[in-house]
């Protein structure tokens, strides 16, 4: 039996590290819900959908024939046993062997260019690129619960242009209203959708409990 109550699905975008959830979205949906008992909230993790469907890749010898593969395969490897690592099952990797550690990391900080290219998602968004499957995936995994808003919550600089690319496809299939908020737009909030016109219909600046809330 379908509820009768609205919908907020708050979407956290690649890229971020993955070694700890998006506590901002989770503390929204909790005084969401409880401020507002006709409302349901929808958290979003697509950053940690990215990882996993990465890793997955790797686990199924993704790997492509081509130049450099001997360095390839050994870098996918390593980045497997770095994700191993960080999800705990190598302690003495973790805490033991800080070579290893900082090996792991450097990985890591590279993996963001397989996960959400920052160089493609800026040309998406300027369209002079097509938009890649792993948008319009995400799209539709954001749009199945049928939400009454979108929220997308940008901390970094390396999540925005995903998240421009994505408002704008999903302004595409309905006439939704896209919410944009975290740290990123702590300043200038008014000079960006300026700048950005037509692809969040708002912006919250700053701690957003009350102002989603009152929205």
């Amino acid at each position: 039996m379908k509820s009768d109550k609205k919908i907020l699905s708050l979407v956290y975008p690649p890229y971020s590290t993955a070694t700890a959830p998006p506590l901002g979205v989770c503390f929204l949906k909790s005084f969401v819900e409880r401020s507002l008992p006709d409302w349901s909230v929808k958290v979003m993790d697509l950053n940690l959908t990215a990882h996993q469907d990465y890793f997955s890749l790797l686990d199924h010898n993704f790997c492509s024939a081509g130049e450099n593969l001997t360095a390839r395969l050994a870098s996918e490897t390593l980045l497997s046993q770095a994700a191993r690592t960080f999800s705990g099952q190598n302690n003495n990797e973790f805490y033991n062997r800080a070579d290893r550690y900082l090996l792991y990391c450097g990985l890591w900080h590279n993996l963001r260019f397989q996960l959400a290219n920052p160089t493609l998602m800026e040309k998406v968004y300027h369209q002079t690129e097509t938009v890649p499957a792993q948008v319009t995936q995400y799209i539709e995994l954001i749009l199945q619960d049928q939400p009454t808003v979108i929220g997308l919550s940008i901390c970094y600089t390396q999540q925005l242009n995903i998240a421009l690319c994505l408002a704008r496809e999903i302004k595409k299939y309905c006439d939704i209203p896209v919410i944009a908020g975290g740290t990123f737009f702590n300043s200038k909030p008014d000079e960006f959708l300026v700048a950005n016109p037509g692809v969040f219909d708002f912006i919250i600046s700053g701690e957003a409990e009350k102002s989603l809330a009152e929205f």
